[in-house]
């Protein structure tokens, strides 16, 4: 409701977004004008997207500004868009395989830290109900993954520029 674009609302919008944030955390460019060439070279095939590219670059910027994201820039280690599957036994029933992708991972002296972007045009406590067990999920399989705690697992709302409560808290 009370959305007057198209491009910006959809999964489209949602890739660009990731794209550049990862783009952002994997090099050492981050400026502006660096990070537009990028948007615009990922819009190719897009070019309704083309419109709200100042806006995909402000929703970058403001992440790149967040405690988070200087935490994450200053960790001991840092992956983005770290593709995992794990097989999951089943209770009585077959085994399941999770998958799934996660946005940002980062290592500190005190364990892991997960976050999944979000660009759904929701509030923070809705992404909440819609994405926590998901990300609790991906955190237990982590830690066993990498052998190491999960100290922090939550969500990045791109649209508000807030990050959740730790969800392995609940």
């Amino acid at each position: 409701p009370g959305r007057t674009r198209e491009p910006d609302t959809g999964m489209a919008w949602g890739n660009l977004v990731h794209a550049l944030l990862e783009h952002a955390a994997r090099g050492s460019q981050r400026d502006r004008a660096h990070l537009e060439r990028i948007a615009r070279w990922l819009t190719v095939e897009q070019p309704e997207l083309r419109a709200v590219i100042p806006d995909a670059l402000e929703v970058v910027e403001r992440v790149m500004a967040s405690a988070l994201w200087q935490r994450a820039i200053a960790a001991e280690e840092r992956l983005v868009e770290v593709p995992f599957a794990v097989k999951v036994p089943g209770n009585g029933s077959p085994p399941t395989i999770l998958h799934g992708i996660i946005d940002l991972a980062f290592r500190t002296a005190d364990g892991w830290e997960l976050v999944d972007y979000k660009t759904d045009q929701v509030d923070v406590g809705s992404l909440v109900g819609l994405y926590a067990d998901q990300v609790r999920q991906y955190a237990k399989h982590w830690a066993a993954l990498a052998g190491a705690p999960v100290k922090y697992a939550g969500l990045y709302s791109v649209r508000e520029g807030q990050v959740t409560r730790n969800l392995m808290e609940e």
